[in-house]
This record gives C-alpha cells, sequence and structure tokens, in this order.
C-alpha cells in the first residue's frame, strides 16, 4: 500500500493433491522477504575485439569500432555509468555513457569509436565498466586478444544482395564483395562446398562494383572450370590477376 516503509516479510502455504504419494511432498510452506530498498544494478561485460576471426594486412585495415556485451544481473540502472574502451598498444581510449533505461535480465551493446591499429602485430582490446554501486565488481572488464598480420589480401565488407545465387534450375552467380584499400594481385580464391552436387561444374569470377550504382561492371578474370565430386570438399581456384584499388566481387558461378 501507498506509504509502507521498511521490509516486509510474507508467508506462504501451497497444498497441491496426494495423487503422487511416493512423490514431492503435497504440501510446501515457505516465506518471503519484500526489501524496501531497491536490488542495485549488477553489470557484466564481455569484449569483442574489431577483428575476431581473421586478420588483414595492415594497408588493407580499414578502422572498426569495438564492442562491449553488457549484461544487468541486479536492479535498474539508475545512475550514470560510463563504459571504457582501450587498445594496447597505442593510445587508443574511448568512452561512451551506457544507455538507460537498463532494467534486470536486459542486454546492451555499446560500440567505441573507430580504431585503427598503427602496426601489424598482436593487439589486446580492453573494456571496462566498473561503477560504485555495482553488486558485483568482479565480472566488470574483459579483453580480447586480436592479431593484424599479412596472411591476407581483403577486408571483407559484407555478403551482397540482389539476383546472386547458386543452385537455382539455371546457372548462376553467389558473390561475396572485398575492398582493397591499396592495389593487390589476386592468387588464389579458396571455396568450401558443403553439399555439392557431384559432376556439377563451376569457377570463381571476379567483377568491378561500382559502391555509387551497387552494381557490377563487366567481368576482369576467371578462374578455370572445376568438376565437383560428392561430399564436403575445400577447393582452391587460381586466379592470378592484378586488382587496383577499390571494390569488387569476387563469385561462384555454377556452371551447370
Amino acid at each position: 500500500a501507498a506509504g509502507t516503509s521498511g521490509d516486509k516479510t510474507g508467508n506462504f502455504h501451497v497444498s497441491g493433491d496426494g495423487y503422487n504419494m511416493n512423490g514431492p511432498a503435497a504440501d510446501y510452506n515457505g516465506s518471503f522477504t519484500l526489501s524496501a530498498t531497491a536490488a542495485p544494478a549488477d553489470l557484466s561485460v564481455t569484449a569483442f575485439a574489431p577483428y575476431p576471426l581473421y586478420a588483414t594486412p595492415l594497408n588493407h585495415t580499414g578502422p572498426a569500432p569495438f564492442y562491449a556485451l553488457l549484461i544487468n544481473d541486479g536492479g535498474n540502472l539508475t545512475d550514470s555509468v560510463n563504459c571504457q574502451f582501450y587498445a594496447f598498444p597505442g593510445g587508443f581510449n574511448d568512452t561512451k555513457v551506457v544507455p538507460r533505461p537498463f532494467g534486470t535480465s536486459e542486454v546492451k551493446v555499446i560500440a567505441s569509436d573507430l580504431f585503427t591499429p598503427d602496426d601489424i602485430g598482436s593487439y589486446d582490446a580492453l573494456v571496462n565498466v566498473t561503477f560504485v554501486g555495482d553488486a558485483n565488481n568482479l565480472d566488470n572488464k574483459d579483453s580480447a586478444k586480436f592479431d593484424i598480420t599479412a596472411n591476407h589480401f581483403a577486408g571483407n565488407d559484407g555478403d551482397t544482395t540482389g539476383a546472386l545465387a547458386l543452385g537455382l534450375t539455371s546457372p548462376g552467380t553467389l558473390a561475396m564483395r572485398v575492398d582493397l584499400l591499396e592495389a593487390d594481385t589476386m592468387t588464389i580464391a579458396n571455396v568450401i562446398f558443403n553439399r555439392p552436387v557431384a559432376g556439377a561444374r563451376a569457377r570463381v569470377v571476379v567483377f568491378p562494383y561500382d559502391t555509387a550504382t551497387n552494381m557490377a561492371g563487366a567481368q576482369i578474370t576467371a578462374s578455370s572450370i572445376v568438376t565437383l565430386g560428392s561430399g564436403a570438399q575445400s577447393i582452391n581456384f587460381a586466379i592470378n590477376q592484378i586488382l587496383p584499388r577499390g571494390s569488387y566481387l569476387i563469385g561462384v558461378e555454377q556452371i551447370d
């Protein structure tokens, strides 16, 4: 009721039937307490680095943010709390305010400003959301390691959309967009076929991609045609093609 103050205790009694005589007791008694003070917020954090799955050489690395996955395992967050991002080596330091309202069992993802690595090598990303009012400050920091190496030639900018498909009733192409920040030579396109049809033929094709019009240009080059076997298989399609700085569609073409 309005005006109630202080902790309140309630008792309960649950009575069921006696059908399952060998099971749990049919009656159960207990009590509970309603606290006069709201439960404090309890934020836990998981850090995600910008390149967790693959590395790219420095001259093909576009800036990317760090991410913090926050979970509130306590009461509503009422105070203003900052989420801090760091990267080592280097002096990257960014602060974002944790959005509110932030209730019990809610999940929020916070992105930092864009980060550009200074050099090839290993990095540590650190995220910190520690604050005085947290119920448990032991799970408010997390780190993630990532590498910038020289073993990939292009940054994946996401799959293209539109009339591109593989496995239609007529031949088609399934393509992925990649962006080159400097000229490079494409030598191999590796394709993993999960459930190929034995005897089907395929090749890899390369098209220029106009990011302003979202249109593909004339085909630049293509690999030799490969006849697929049965069962999952990984195939390296050999291509020797110098590609200037720009955007491209690297596709798998279904011949028949």
